[in-house]
């Protein structure tokens, strides 16, 4: 019911209704699909998460391009990441506490050695899965709080949602 609500939020910028109504249509189009045959699904899946990865890609593309052309005159570059206190501004406690809330970003890295019983050739197969599992994380996770910081300082980052897109919105 969380992400309904935080739909209802989105779809405020393109359509104003209410976040009840919004929350319903969501709800009965996703009680649907979910109706609907396995290919359909696994097949509506993949167009959704191809949707997140491209706009993902598409966001770190622009702010590279931000962070070269500049934003109005403002600074923008890599100083931010060691400007207003550096990488650990408080401290190894920081990092440990930050640490306990991005190791739910990784949720799901596991399944590669749950995979392993199901592959026909484990010994080959699972370090290719590996090997991309950790340049995907250096993509889209590295690359794009890389991204936020140059742009943004950390401690200018509110609470008024998404980061990334804070941090694109001029």
């Amino acid at each position: 019911m969380t992400e309904l609500t935080v739909i209802g939020f989105y779809l405020d910028h393109w359509i104003f209704i209410d976040h009840w109504k919004s929350s319903l249509i969501i709800l009965l189009l996703v009680t649907l699909i979910n109706l609907l045959n396995v290919r359909f699904y696994g097949e509506f899946e993949f167009c959704l998460a191809l949707i997140k990865v491209v706009a993902v890609v598409g966001m770190i593309i622009f702010g590279f391009f931000l962070i070269v052309t500049g934003i109005d005159g403002n600074q923008v570059g890599i100083h931010h990441l060691w400007a207003h206190g550096g990488f650990f501004p408080y401290g190894a406690m920081g990092v440990v506490l930050a640490t306990c809330v991005v190791m739910f970003s990784f949720g799901g890295t596991e399944l590669i050695g749950i995979a392993a019983g199901e592959v026909s050739n484990p010994p080959k197969t699972i370090p290719i899965a590996i090997r991309k599992v950790i340049w995907r994380i250096v993509i889209f996770y590295v690359g794009s709080i890389s991204v936020i910081m140059m742009i943004s300082p950390w401690n200018m980052i509110g609470e008024k949602g998404s980061p990334l897109l804070q941090s694109l919105r001029p």
